[in-house]
């Protein structure tokens, strides 16, 4: 999987866009990524190792599916032709990690284009508070 996501880095960096898009949703639509990933709350602890390690994957994993979703967004936004599903890509993303303040910037960007003005609003609210 991580190979996967190597493979679509390398296919994007070298203008292969169609490939790497492929890649991507390739990547976000297996198995492992499309069931829930949990991660327990900040704070719980697991006497058990296994537990530990299976901690520590899901939050590779979520990182690994934010980062795909984050890198597809943008390749589709800099296409121009999938502007729509960009913005739904980085939506998405945000559900994995708010925190990315570039991710909401795309976002109202992406908005304020498409004249989804209710969108852009409450992303330029998000941004401030």
């Amino acid at each position: 999987m991580f190979q996967d996501y190597n493979n679509a880095l390398r296919q994007h960096s070298q203008g292969r866009t169609e490939e790497a898009k492929d890649t991507y949703k390739k990547l976000l639509t297996s198995n492992l990524l499309t069931s829930q990933v949990l991660v327990p709350p900040k704070g719980q602890i697991e006497p058990h190792s296994h537990r530990a390690s299976q901690e520590s994957l899901s939050k590779e994993l979520v990182h690994l599916k934010y980062s795909a979703l984050k890198n597809l967004a943008t390749l589709e936004e800099a296409r121009g032709d999938t502007k729509a599903e960009a913005l739904q890509h980085y939506l998405a993303a945000t559900a994995l990690d708010y925190s990315d303040a570039t991710v909401w910037y795309h976002i109202g960007c992406l908005a304020l284009g498409s004249s989804s003005m209710g969108t852009a609003r409450r992303v330029r609210l998000t941004t401030l508070c």
